[in-house]
């Protein structure tokens, strides 16, 4: 396992001194493999590149999985919610579920301020768009009057 000459990865073609690197490759660094998306058991059952997942994560279909993800995690036992904003107390019994919920509830917040930040860019690219229109409007109107201008300048000077 440690040492095997010629170890060749058949999707991207590197090469490889041990068994190992070559297994670790292929589960977590090779780009060219073809790998579940994580969100399989909520809907999402399409096979990607693995150079490809950013681009696959923006596709409706894993989309609608994230929120149905969301949904059946936000829905499942609400009487197991708890109140991350407390610090955990060096006395509480270690418990793999809450957890896991703190840490998926600092992932959503993370998401939740994402999407903010990306609602106010639109709004301001909004408004830049409506600000840069008034002025073309503005510059088109002059236009005529410049080339008039322009007309009657050329006119002098060639008299």
């Amino acid at each position: 396992d440690e040492s095997h000459p010629n170890l060749t990865c058949e999707y991207c073609g590197e090469q490889f001194n041990s068994t190992n690197n070559f297994n670790e490759h292929k589960v977590s660094t090779c780009q060219k493999i073809s790998v579940e998306c994580l969100l399989k058991d909520f809907g999402c059952n399409e096979r990607i590149i693995r150079a490809n997942m950013k681009e696959h994560y923006m596709t409706e279909q894993h989309q609608k999985s994230v929120s149905k993800c969301i949904r059946q995690f936000l829905s499942h036992d609400s009487d197991r919610r708890i109140d991350t904003s407390c610090p955990r107390t060096t006395t509480e019994s270690y418990n793999p579920d809450t957890v896991q919920f703190e840490e998926l509830h600092g992932v959503l917040n993370i998401l939740v301020g994402g999407i903010e930040a990306l609602e106010n860019d639109a709004q301001r690219l909004s408004n830049e768009s409506l600000q840069a229109q008034v002025t073309l409007q503005t510059l088109e109107e002059q236009l005529p009057g410049l080339k008039l201008s322009m007309e009657e300048s050329n006119g002098f000077l060639q008299g």
